[in-house]
């Protein structure tokens, strides 16, 4: 969807470049120069597109439609996003700001997790697809222990979950610290949030 924004500049301004920045609530903002002529009134016409919603349902592998999945857009680079949670009936409206969207070969994912079932989604998309049907599984659990080269272990390590693609990699989440003996544990429910 596209709007057009027109404004007309008094010629009380100085004579010389003016700028005007027209900008949707959460969304796009351009700005636009025009050379300020004496005697009139100058025209600028700005066109504005819709910001891209992702939108669908999510449920889990029975198909049980599941409400408050947090839903957000990865890499957050490409396409700038506060991410959403599902309504009552599992239903996510997902608005995004798009960015660099000249980076060839980087895909956008959709990221699902249902925090409370330890139940998890990572699928590609476009920006503006429609009536998504997502089904979550069980989500993954790291454990571990971190040592040191003699075996000593290390409560002040940290453990991160990489989400990695043929293309790109990089963290989801703030890391997990280990505890007293060095163990750790990452899961959804562990995840600061």
């Amino acid at each position: 969807m596209r709007t057009k924004r027109i404004f007309g500049i008094a010629t009380g301004l100085a004579l010389g470049l003016a700028s005007a920045v027209s900008a949707q609530p959460g969304g796009e903002a351009k700005t636009n120069s025009l050379e300020i002529a004496p005697g009139s009134t100058n025209r600028m016409e700005v066109e504005m597109t819709a910001q891209p919603k992702v939108t669908g349902v999510v449920r889990d592998s029975a198909g049980t439609l599941l409400a408050g999945v947090q839903l957000a857009l990865w890499p957050q680079w490409r396409a700038a996003s506060m991410g959403t949670t599902t309504d009552s009936d599992g239903r996510f409206v997902l608005t995004s700001q798009p960015q660099n969207q000249n980076t060839p070969n980087v895909e956008l994912f959709i990221i699902a997790r249902d925090f409370n079932r330890n139940l998890a989604l990572a699928q590609a998309i476009d920006e503006a697809m429609t009536n998504l049907d997502l089904r979550l599984e069980p989500g993954l659990t790291v454990r571990g222990r971190a040592t040191d080269a003699k075996g000593k272990p290390l409560a002040k390590a940290e453990a991160e979950i990489m989400f990695r693609t043929e293309r790109m990699g990089g963290t989801m989440d703030k890391a997990v610290p280990a505890d007293a003996e060095g163990r750790f544990e990452i899961n959804s429910n562990s995840l600061p949030r």
